[in-house]
């Protein structure tokens, strides 16, 4: 049996378009910019005099197109600046970022990520999450290694709209949760053993350091809790997925929560800008946790998610329970719940709904 994992590396601090220099030249000359509507504005001031001064060839910022999809790719990989580059620089969010790495994938061509926002693991994983390009979830679609370098300017993320980090961290703990049930009584290989091991810290991390990460962007200023925030959800996070995910499927990296939001991105009406992937698989870690009887960690989560202000019941989203019950049959025939250790029921399903009813009648 083959099995290789790369990682990775990163950069994040004040010298980090130094080490753009450093890392990129050896790798060549010419750079397919990737970038999105609102990223690359945020930092393009920073990177480009310092592309320009070494000696790089940009050429025009490429729009990736509006929606990870496999469709904006094939539209990429025929531009003939993107077939001549070097090397591609995916600079946005998870959708520009995902689009990049596909890309380079699909053409051979290392890549280099520049995440503007700290809303997912996308800058580092081996991954790319594609859509249809009416929004639907198309898949994932796995790459042969994880970006070379991730750049991370703190800065810029502590500029981005609040409600990234906000949703960045409940895709993060999720990760613990959803990883740690799936390899419930089985005998793990190096990569599944070491994933669930660091899984641990997507969530200690959260509970440590997310409610001062969020303060730090209230008040504007950087602090330690907004460091070890932004790292646990773009590198931590990413090293799981990578070593869980070696088989190319989601048996072990994903799970229930992440189930309930696929299933929401069905439902026509569904405000996915008021309430973003991170934020709403949060909720669905709170219903996962309750289906599995694991008490404890529900308590810890649903502390957190208060304190972040998340929401506990499907009104906070806007929805009502018809809504819910309407997306039970896309929930539970979803990949994602496959590998449960134990069948889930719409009765397992009504039971947590039905408890997270009842916490949200205790605030009152």
């Amino acid at each position: 049996m083959h099995e290789q994992v790369t990682f990775s590396n990163y950069s994040i601090g004040e010298a980090v378009y130094e080490d753009v220099v450093n890392l990129c030249r050896p790798v060549g000359q010419r750079i397919a910019l990737i970038v999105g509507d609102h990223g690359f504005p945020a930092l393009k001031d920073k990177l480009m005099p310092v592309l320009d001064e070494a000696g790089f060839i940009t050429g025009d910022p490429i729009h990736y197109g509006g929606m990870a999809s496999h469709e904006a790719v094939d539209r990429l990989a025929g531009l003939e600046a993107v077939r001549q580059a070097d090397m591609i620089f995916g600079i946005g969010g998870g959708h520009v970022l995902d689009t990049a790495k596909c890309l380079a994938d699909r053409l051979a061509k290392p890549v280099f990520t520049f995440p503007t926002i700290a809303s997912n693991c996308a800058a580092a994983t081996a991954v790319s999450i594609m859509y249809h390009p009416d929004g639907r979830v198309a898949g994932p679609a796995f790459l042969k290694e994880a970006p070379r370098h991730v750049f991370i300017d703190e800065e810029v993320l502590l500029q981005a709209p609040r409600i990234y980090i906000y949703a960045g961290i409940g895709d993060t703990y999720a990760k613990y949760y959803e990883v740690t049930i799936n390899c419930r009584q089985e005998a793990l290989n190096f990569p599944l053993s070491l994933g669930e091991h660091i899984s641990g810290a997507c969530a200690s991390a959260m509970q440590a350091h997310a409610v001062g990460a969020m303060q730090a962007v209230d008040e504007g200023r950087l602090n330690d809790d907004f460091r070890q925030t932004a790292l646990t959800i773009l590198i931590t996070t990413a090293m799981v997925s990578i070593l869980v995910t070696l088989d190319h499927s989601p048996d072990y990296n994903s799970g229930l929560a992440h189930a309930i939001y696929y299933a929401l991105t069905g439902v026509k009406d569904f405000d996915h800008e008021a309430h973003p992937h991170g934020e709403v698989v949060g909720f669905g870690v709170t219903v996962l946790l309750l289906v599995d009887r694991w008490r404890e960690a529900y308590q810890d989560v649903m502390a957190l998610n208060k304190a972040l202000g998340y929401p506990v019941v499907p009104e906070d989203l806007g929805l009502t329970m018809a809504d819910i019950r309407a997306i039970y049959p896309a929930i539970l025939q979803a990949s994602d719940i496959r590998h449960n250790p134990y069948p889930i029921t719409e009765d397992m399903l009504d039971a947590a709904f039905a408890a997270l009813y009842d916490e949200k009648r205790e605030e009152k």
